[in-house]
């Protein structure tokens, strides 16, 4: 999700500014944007990969726990706490999946700002010739 987005906000900065191209200053301006929108793209997929990261790994070492022990014979309050244990890191692994949308209001600016916008909570900034 967070390289399709990258992708995505790439392409459309790098075709607005290429009308702009011819010249040098407005160049240098918007080199200054794409490389402020990367570095913000990059804060954004690595927080992506620690949110699942937190949210797999548990759930990876649940699965490879319960298939070792599965053959093994286990007292009914052992059973019970892994039944616990096994639902808790199973909600903890849709943690991914509801944090997206956080993540990408967190460390993207430029997603934030259009988000108030189109709420109608903040004004949309007019340029007067």
């Amino acid at each position: 999700l967070g390289v399709l987005i990258g992708r995505s906000i790439r392409n459309i900065i790098r075709q607005r500014t290429g009308l702009m191209t011819g010249i040098s200053e407005l160049a240098t301006a918007n080199q200054s944007v794409i490389q402020k929108v990367d570095a913000q793209l990059t804060i954004m997929i690595l927080m992506q990969i620690f949110v699942a990261m937190v949210s797999f790994l548990p759930y990876a070492a649940l699965l490879l726990y319960s298939n070792i022990t599965n053959g093994w014979s286990k007292s009914p309050l052992r059973v019970a706490w892994e039944t616990v244990i096994s639902e808790v890191i199973s909600l903890q692994s849709y943690l991914l999946f509801s944090c997206s949308f956080y993540v990408t209001m967190i460390s993207f600016s430029g997603f934030r700002q259009q988000l108030l916008r189109s709420l109608g909570l903040k004004k949309q900034q007019t340029v007067n010739p």
